[in-house]
Order: structure tokens, then sequence, then C-alpha cells
């Protein structure tokens, strides 16, 4: 019976430690974006100078034909300055999309992290103190996160065999039908189901 208790806690743990990989991955992305905006700078920059080399363009068909050349060079000024316009406002569109589709991913991500991280904290005391660095050292993820596990670890009381155990939990109020589940990285997730009584 504490084997399948055991087993939902490290299952626990394992997941909360497998969503400080994602916080990983929210940086990546803020990289990106910035590798994205200094594109668009790049972009800005660029346009500016073909608009310089088209003023200085039309100050030398000035002196050849004022009228004719400057009629044509305003023309194609023009056209330049309109596409340059529609391609600075596109790429800032995008970017500002990006930046919200981001904020509300990272949002979300956040949120979800600190429920796991605070579910597998207050669990911790039902695991035997015998076991819990043993538990601890199965989990692959960040040793930060495995530290602060640990310092929590050692200072939280031991509720596994006083009646406060997880099996005394989860019997208090039992559902018609409990799931147990355990997750390994290695294995994928497997679930059993028992019928409580």
């Amino acid at each position: 019976m504490d084997g399948w208790i055991i087993g939902v806690v490290a299952g626990l743990v394992a997941g909360v430690v497998t969503v400080v990989g994602n916080g990983l991955v929210i940086k990546k992305l803020r990289d990106q974006i910035n590798a994205l905006k200094g594109t668009i700078e790049t972009q800005d920059k660029t346009l500016k100078t073909i608009g310089e080399v088209n003023r200085t363009v039309l100050e030398v068909f000035k002196v050849m034909d004022p009228e004719r050349w400057a009629k044509e060079v305003e023309v194609h000024k023009r056209l330049a300055d309109e596409k340059a316009q529609a391609i600075v406002e596109a790429e800032k569109r995008k970017l500002a999309q990006d930046r919200a589709a981001l904020q509300d991913n990272a949002g979300k991500l956040v949120d979800h992290y600190k429920t796991v991280l605070g579910i597998g904290l207050r669990l911790i005391p039902y695991v035997p103190h015998g076991m819990r660095h043993q538990v601890l050292d199965e989990i692959r993820g960040s040793q930060d996160i495995k530290d602060v596990f640990r310092e929590v670890a050692e200072k939280a009381p031991d509720w596994s065999s006083t009646g406060r155990g997880l099996a005394a939990l989860l019997s208090s109020s039992p559902p018609p039908v409990q799931r147990i589940f355990v997750a390994r990285p290695e294995e994928g997730l497997k679930g059993t189901r028992s019928e409580s009584k």
C-alpha cells in the first residue's frame, strides 16, 4: 500500500522538476523576440539609407532635366517610402503579436509552475523521512530546484507513520474511483485504476 503512495509522491515531485525545464523555453523565446527586434531595427536603418540614396539621385536628376526627372524621381521616392513604411509597420505588428503570445504563454507557465511546485512542497511531509533523499535523487532536473526540495525535506515533519500519512489523507474522504499515477520521464505516464471501498 505504501509503495503506490511513494510512487504518487515521486511522480508529483518528478512533474514539478520537469516544469522547471519549461522556464528555459521561455528564456529561449525571449531571446528570439529580441533577435526579431534587432532585425526590425536593421531593416529600418536600411530603408532610411535607401531614402537618402533616393534623395541624392533626385538631386542628380534635377541637374540634368529638372522638371522631367523631378517628377519621375518623386514618384519613385513616394512608392519606395510607402513600401518601406508598410514593411516596417508589418514587422512591428508581428513583433507585438509575438510578444503578446509569449507573455500570455509565460504567464500560464508561471502559474502552472507555482501550482505544481506548491503541490510538490506540500507533499514532502507524507514521504517517509528516510526515503526523501532517495526520491529526490531519482528525479532528473535542475540542481537548484532539487536543493530547495532537499532543504524542505530536511525541515518538514514526517507524517508518513503518524496516521497523517498520504494513505490516511487519501482515505479520509475517498472518491468512488481513485486513480493512481506513476510518472517517470523514461516510462511515460502509466495509470492503474482501483475501486475505493
